[in-house]
């Protein structure tokens, strides 16, 4: 054995504790988001069920509101797990998660849509 490999080593004691008690206020905060934000969209969902015979496209937006606010609640808890290293990272999957949203609405009918013939009158 090399000495002075002994020698070189800095020892500064015994490693810290585990502390779980910051991971477990996230996830009982990310819990909590998560059945009321299931409990928002489940009422949106039972008002459009309660309605008179709903359409396709309202049971579908019900179904994307619950989506949303699953997506919501998972960019909730990265926040609070990633802090502020994890802005850039909260953010492309927001900008993401738009362009589905845009894409599905307009695959859904509610955005305007132009045909070739449109584009040319214009």
């Amino acid at each position: 054995m090399n000495p002075t490999t002994l020698t070189s080593f800095n020892f500064t004691g015994p490693p810290e504790p585990f502390d779980a008690t910051g991971y477990c206020i996230v996830f009982a905060v990310t819990v909590f988001c998560f059945w009321k934000f299931q409990a928002c969209a489940r009422l949106y969902r039972n008002f459009v069920q309660c309605t008179t015979k709903p359409t396709q496209r309202e049971q579908r937006t019900a179904k994307l509101l619950e989506y949303f606010f699953l997506f919501l609640t998972y960019l909730f808890f990265e926040m609070l797990c990633r802090g502020s290293e994890g802005f850039v990272f909260i953010s492309l999957n927001f900008i993401i998660f738009c362009v589905f949203i845009y894409i599905y609405l307009e695959n859904m009918g509610y955005l305007p849509t132009f045909t070739q013939s449109e584009n040319d009158e214009i």
